[in-house]
């Protein structure tokens, strides 16, 4: 996932910090009269370097960690040095400016990767973690610890009391609270938001308030730090009710807009693309190119969704709904190049166009499936208070989901969209789309 605990603020600094000697640098060679550089080259390229390096996930929590983390890096500096040849056509600059903003680019990332190799090599990520105290039902705990490992962290945790509805608490487990808060180690204090309160819990939060500890509670701790919202804690349904962010008619219109406008310019664009592929599923085995299924939509709905068919045509000649498995033995050869580059998802941009479904949003599950899902994951029906989507919150930070498991981590994500969703955030989804196709994450 790329949303973990806030970007490092060290690791931040220090790009700008190179950058701006980057670009006093190159401000001083042309001011000596050297080159014809213009400065408004070097600024568009850092610009161009920061932005891509963002989509490709340099600052996402752990990303030091990851196997591929020097080949995004070097994926990165390709894709910075094809915009630069572009834009030096459209701008009309020479071609050694283009080969300087390059090697630039290049010195810059060194630095970019030299500095996180260097911090999490000297103060690992787990650090951020420590002095953290989470007072919940022992659930709770243990979601935090796991989402904690996600970015390479642990939770410190109290003991917490079995739940019964309203989580209680015994004197020892009063005593160890207040003890703790008084605590110059402790940061930041996570409670249940079913937690039941009384003086002397709040008299103890409220002197680690004074000191400079951080009261935050499990929805909210859960939402800032992993974009997701807990499915069993009474706090998410009145974050969901009260603080969820306004959806006026202008915001509705701009992103209908956005996905009409969008959706038809990259039919134009892909259409030969589209053909071909087209062509290459009907050529393997002689069957229908498209693939028509029944899914749920806004407010429960159902609608035909398109897809180019990546399994043979009798996937499901039993009547039986599965999920695809990985290695799923239904899919053809060249429908596991399509599932690992989401080509097989393309079709779905004439829903977009028929407004069955936006470009951001949860992704659409089949009637049955969705219901069985209901049955046994909390709040999943509220995702369909919003319009599907071909790209979305949850797919830009977990893998492809195919158990009731995979569903339920989704599902948090989902309501985090439900909750903040935006123009922006959209955008940000669609950026980070670019990074998961590229890079073929989670694909089945």
């Amino acid at each position: 996932m790329f949303f973990t605990k806030t970007p490092d603020k060290f690791v931040i600094v220090a790009d700008l910090l190179a950058i701006v000697l980057g670009f006093a640098f190159l401000y001083s060679y042309n001011q000596i009269g050297e080159t014809d550089l213009q400065l408004i080259y070097p600024l568009l390229g850092c610009v161009v370097l920061l932005l891509v390096s963002m989509i490709m996930g340099f600052y996402k929590g752990g990303a030091v960690a990851e196997p591929l983390f020097i080949a995004r890096g070097l994926i990165v500096l390709g894709i910075c040095g094809v915009i630069f040849a572009v834009g030096a056509l459209l701008l009309n600059a020479k071609p050694l400016d283009c080969i300087r903003l390059t090697i630039g680019a290049a010195l810059l990332l060194s630095c970019m990767v030299l500095t996180r190799l260097l911090r999490y090599r000297f103060a690992p990520a787990e650090q951020g973690w420590r002095g953290t105290l989470v007072i919940a039902p022992d659930s709770a705990v243990a979601l935090l610890r796991r989402l904690a490992r996600c970015s390479l962290g642990s939770i410190q945790v109290s003991e917490p009391p079995p739940h019964d509805g309203t989580v209680t608490l015994s004197p020892a487990a009063q005593a160890l609270i207040a003890n703790q808060a008084r605590n110059p180690a402790i940061s930041e204090i996570v409670i249940s938001g079913g937690l039941a309160l009384d003086e002397r819990l709040v008299t103890s939060m409220l002197l680690g308030r004074r000191r400079g500890a951080r009261i935050s509670t499990v929805a909210a701790f859960m939402e800032t730090n992993f974009g997701q919202l807990p499915l069993d804690d009474p706090e998410t349904l009145r974050a969901l009710a009260t603080r969820s962010s306004p959806r006026s008619l202008f915001s509705r219109t701009i992103k209908r807009l956005l996905d009409l406008s969008l959706s038809a310019a990259l039919l134009t664009l892909l259409l030969p693309l589209l053909m071909l592929v087209a062509t290459a599923v009907h050529l393997q085995d002689g069957g229908p190119a498209l693939f028509r299924q029944r899914r749920v939509g806004l407010n429960g709905g159902e609608f035909t969704l398109l897809k180019f068919r990546s399994m043979r045509t009798d996937a499901e000649s039993d009547g039986v709904a599965r999920w695809a498995a990985r290695d799923d033995c239904r899919v053809t050869r060249f429908g596991k190049i399509l599932r690992l580059y989401r080509l097989d998802e393309l079709p779905q941009l004439i829903n977009v166009l028929r407004g069955e479904m936006s470009l951001v949003g949860p992704r659409p599950e089949r009637p049955e499936i969705a219901r069985e899902i209901a049955r046994r994951i909390p709040l999943f029906e509220l995702r369909h208070l919003v319009p599907p989507g071909l790209t979305g919150w949850a797919q830009v930070n977990f893998s492809y989901g195919a158990s009731v498991e995979d569903a339920t981590e989704k599902t948090r994500y989902d309501l985090y969209y439900v909750k903040n969703g935006s123009i922006w955030l959209d955008l940000l989804i669609l950026m980070h789309t670019v990074r998961v196709v590229m890079l073929a994450e989670g694909s089945r």
